[in-house]
């Protein structure tokens, strides 16, 4: 009897356990439903503020998978996918070639910092964006 309830005692705990790390990433995704703008960068180990025009930049996330956003003066329009596995979001941006990859550092109701590969010099650059107010 000791035994079958050590059993049900583990069973319960192994679906909380997943029940509550369903939960975390449903969450975190539904985190990045919000407008975003560019509070930083760090390039090359080093931090830099963005300029007059970068901080035009942003980016807004919908529920339903879509995006819309402002890169140097450009509108932006696509597809978001998030993969809390692998801990990247996906973007596929409307006339642009490459599905860009962003790899999450952090991602809360405060902040969205990732890190990609800047398609124009290919160094990394890791950037930390707020909500937008």
């Amino acid at each position: 009897m000791e035994m079958l309830n050590n059993k049900r005692l583990s069973f319960i705990f192994s679906i909380i356990t997943i029940c509550v790390f369903i939960q975390n990433v449903m969450g975190q995704e539904k985190e990045i439903c919000k407008s975003w703008k560019i509070d930083y960068f760090i390039v090359n180990g080093k931090k830099k503020l963005p300029n007059v025009e970068e901080k035009k930049n942003s980016m807004t996330f919908f529920e339903n998978g879509n995006f819309t956003g402002v890169e140097d003066n450009f509108a932006l329009e696509g597809k978001w996918k998030f993969d809390a596995k692998k801990k990247k979001v996906y973007l596929i941006i409307e006339g642009f070639p490459v599905k860009l990859e962003l790899k999450i550092i952090k991602l809360n109701e405060f902040m969205f910092s990732w890190e990609a590969i800047n398609t124009d010099d290919g160094s990394l650059r890791k950037t930390y964006m707020i909500p937008k107010e």
